[in-house]
């Protein structure tokens, strides 16, 4: 998985995949996001922030499946966090459904 590595390598399951953007956080934690406006992440899960609806870590990229119809144009990673804008998704962040903070709890804004 993504945290086992000390060392920069390459994701070779990403190498097949026309990236427009990407993102690496702090808390050991990747996305990425093509120009056909999927995202993928991998890495550490313990709060959700991966967005694929459970707390297991992936090893590799994982395309978000509840995001595959909408047209995400941006993300930006935090510690414990994942924020994605898009077309049709104005904002959606992953992150520890648990927690009573309004910044840190799984909510949609705007359209659905």
């Amino acid at each position: 998985m993504f945290g086992e590595f000390f060392q920069p390598h390459r994701v070779k399951s990403a190498g097949l995949l026309d990236i427009q953007d990407f993102d690496i956080s702090k808390g050991g934690m990747a996305a990425l996001l093509t120009k056909s406006g999927f995202l993928y992440t991998w890495g550490d899960n313990k709060n959700g922030q991966l967005g694929h609806g459970d707390t297991d870590p992936r090893g590799t990229p994982e395309i978000i499946e509840t995001l595959k119809s909408k047209k995400i144009t941006q993300i930006a990673l935090g510690h414990k966090f994942t924020i994605v804008l898009g077309m049709t998704l104005p904002m959606k962040l992953f992150s520890n459904p648990n927690r009573k903070s309004p910044t840190r709890s799984s909510s949609t804004l705007g359209n659905k």
